[in-house]
């Protein structure tokens, strides 16, 4: 299991160039890749593309790469004339103003702290393998972030699995207590009636034993149970891109709670649905960063 928050770093060089890679990822529901490369590398980008999307399968994902040009021949420098002749002009005109003389010296100390001053006819990017070495790095460092994150998710959403075991148990042992309290209080309700409208009566009981199977929430529980079974097996799975079918059942999960709280009719038993739906929202919460 994989979350889908994580940063990797990587790094290769050759004699001509030193390139560094930068890869982070955030939740997404779906792969989402945005590049940040230096423009010799356009021609590259479907390639990019590939190498990292054939190892993660969800999640927006930001790569950076950097390009240091260790031989000179491979990126020829040319001066920027229009703007340091802009520059010189602007110094000319405060030495003026000021009443002292133009240094040209420190003029040219001024342009050399200026990397602007010149510019690079970047030729297409032709170190591929270099690339290629940087990206499948930062690749494995992300991979291996988002796995160790995965575990931790793994183990909180075990822990909140169990907790939902429990609160359930809880529901199913106060249920028959529940019912016959609620069925004992109709009953109730329907001797008082007996003296009053005896020709309904019969019609009454088969109105109240109805009633009393739509208020059974043992279908429910049983249900319950088995999401419960599959969540768990989903959890011990070694494969990854699992977040999907974790985010399916636990829909399923809250849809019968839900239905467990609409037909509590006792207030103990309401208080651990929502003890349960609680729990459920902060299992969605963490799902929603499982690749």
């Amino acid at each position: 299991m994989r979350s889908m928050t994580g940063f990797g770093r990587g790094e290769s060089a050759s004699e001509k160039v030193r390139v560094v890679v930068e890869l982070q990822s955030v939740n997404r529901r779906f792969f989402d890749l945005n590049l940040q490369i230096p423009q010799e590398m356009s021609a590259l980008e479907q390639e990019l593309r590939g190498w990292i999307h054939c190892e993660l399968a969800r999640g927006s994902v930001t790569l950076r790469v950097a390009v240091d040009y260790l031989d000179l021949a491979a990126c020829p420098l040319h001066p920027n004339l229009p703007l340091v002749k802009g520059m010189q002009r602007a110094w000319e005109e405060m030495a003026t103003a000021c009443g002292i003389p133009f240094e040209p010296q420190a003029f040219w100390q001024m342009v050399g702290q200026h990397p602007e001053v010149l510019t690079c006819d970047r030729l297409p990017f032709g170190e591929k393998e270099v690339l290629h070495a940087a990206v499948e790095q930062a690749v494995k460092a992300l991979v291996k972030m988002r796995e160790r994150e995965g575990q931790h998710l793994c183990r909180d959403l075990s822990e909140r699995l169990a907790k939902l075991g429990e609160q359930l148990s809880r529901v199913e042992s106060l249920l028959p207590a529940a019912l016959g309290e609620w069925r004992g209080r109709l009953e109730k309700k329907v001797k008082e009636l007996e003296g009053v409208l005896p020709e309904m009566m019969e019609r009454v009981s088969q109105e109240i034993v109805t009633y009393l199977d739509r208020g059974d929430i043992t279908e429910e529980i049983t249900r319950c149970r088995s999401h419960f079974d599959q969540f768990g097996r989903c959890l011990e799975k070694t494969e990854e891109n699992v977040g999907k079918q974790l985010d399916f059942l636990l829909q399923e999960i809250f849809r019968e709670v839900n239905t467990i709280g609409s037909k509590a009719q006792d207030a103990t038993l309401s208080s651990f649905v929502v003890a349960m739906k609680s729990e459920i929202e902060k299992m969605r919460e963490q799902i929603q960063n499982i690749e």
